[in-house]
This record gives structure tokens, C-alpha cells and sequence, in this order.
């Protein structure tokens, strides 16, 4: 956790005041924040420490950081905060891989084409460069 957002710790925390943390930690958060409304009970400040939430925030802690690993932090929690999610209450789930790769597909496919777009907008500048640089010549000569 950090008090100032970083590289790191970018995401700001819900049950850290005025706190930034990590992907893994945000990740967590949301999964322990879906679990608890499923029980029908709000999670205090800094829930991890309690016993009650140790156990269940160090496992899925474990799962998450394969899953960051594999598919990246916007992949990850994209899924997670998307309609096919709204009924997970763990990273264990056995169907959530399938919608994480999906969701990495959709980003991957998005940063392609933005690509793409960024690209054919260089190649198109380029002809007005040119022509000013002649301009130019043609006041100097």
C-alpha cells in the first residue's frame, strides 16, 4: 500500500483510507467485497487482518498473481467488473480462465487496432512535412 499512486500501487483502495494498491490487492478487494455481499455483510477496514478474511485473502491473493502472470491486470479486472462475473465469488472458479481470455482477446484486439490507426495516421503526416519543408527551401532559394 501506498499513500501517493505509483507505478505499483495504482489502484485506489476501498478499505484502505486514502490508500493505493496493488493490481493483486484491488483484485482481491473486489472478489472478498462480492463474497461478502453474497453472506450479506459489509467488510470493514483493512478486512485482511481479521481471521475471518486471512485465510480466503491469502488463497486468492495466491491464484490472482497466476492469473496477472498469464493475462495482465486489465484483462483481470475488466472480467471481473463485467456481467458474465457478477455471480464469482473466487478466482477458483473453473470457468472464470475462459472468460479472462476472452476479455484479453477483446483488449488485445482494441491496442491492435488503435495501433493500426496510429500508424496510418503517421504515414499520412508525413506528405505535409515534406511539403513544408520544400516551402520553405522555395522562400530560402
Amino acid at each position: 500500500m501506498a499513500n501517493t499512486q505509483t507505478e505499483k500501487c495504482r489502484y485506489p483502495s476501498r478499505y484502505s483510507p486514502q490508500a493505493y494498491v496493488t493490481a493483486a490487492q484491488y483484485i482481491i478487494e473486489l472478489i472478498c467485497e462480492k463474497k461478502a455481499s453474497q453472506a450479506r455483510k459489509e467488510l470493514p477496514i483493512k478486512f485482511w487482518d481479521l481471521p475471518e478474511w486471512r485465510t480466503f485473502f491469502v488463497s486468492q491473493l495466491r491464484k490472482c498473481h497466476i492469473l496477472l502472470k498469464k493475462y495482465g491486470e486489465g484483462a483481470v479486472i475488466t472480467a471481473l467488473k463485467g456481467d458474465k462475473c457478477r455471480n464469482i465469488y473466487s478466482l477458483f472458479a473453473p470457468w472464470l480462465e475462459d472468460i479472462i481470455k476472452d476479455q484479453k482477446e477483446i483488449l488485445d484486439a482494441k491496442i491492435e487496432k488503435s495501433t493500426e490507426v496510429l500508424e496510418r495516421k503517421s504515414t499520412t503526416s508525413k506528405p505535409r512535412q515534406v511539403k513544408l519543408d520544400k516551402r520553405l527551401e522555395d522562400l530560402d532559394g
